[in-house]
């Protein structure tokens, strides 16, 4: 008899999943509707939020604000590199307007003056 990880209860899928890194957690829910139920509960964004020790958010949820430190710290390396022509191709990428213009501010205050 095999016991799957889709078999587990709510809150030790929860547990186990809290130790994955976040980009592993999306594509864990990309796998089964289970495994989607489990990927998506605030209360596991939470627990990876606390783990990385950023600061409780204010008006997005735990997964949102995961997701931009991630996003955030990708478009800070390309800038940081030079890289300014990926940089505001991944800024574009956003679908919140306000998370675009911030990374666009910050593509322009790094971009050297010649």
């Amino acid at each position: 008899m095999s016991i799957g990880f889709n078999s587990l209860p709510m809150d030790l899928s929860i547990y186990l999943a809290s130790f994955l890194p976040a980009k592993d957690v999306t594509r864990l829910g990309a796998c089964s509707k289970d495994l989607h139920a489990v990927c998506s509960t605030e209360l596991l964004w939470q627990r990876l939020s606390d783990i990385m020790r950023l600061p409780p958010p204010r008006s997005v949820t735990y997964k949102q604000q995961v997701i931009q430190f991630f996003i955030d710290g990708r478009i800070s390396r390309l800038v940081l590199q030079g890289n300014f022509d990926k940089a505001r191709e991944a800024a574009n990428q956003h679908t919140n307007s306000a998370s675009r213009i911030s990374a666009h501010s910050f593509i322009c205050a790094h971009i050297p003056i010649v």
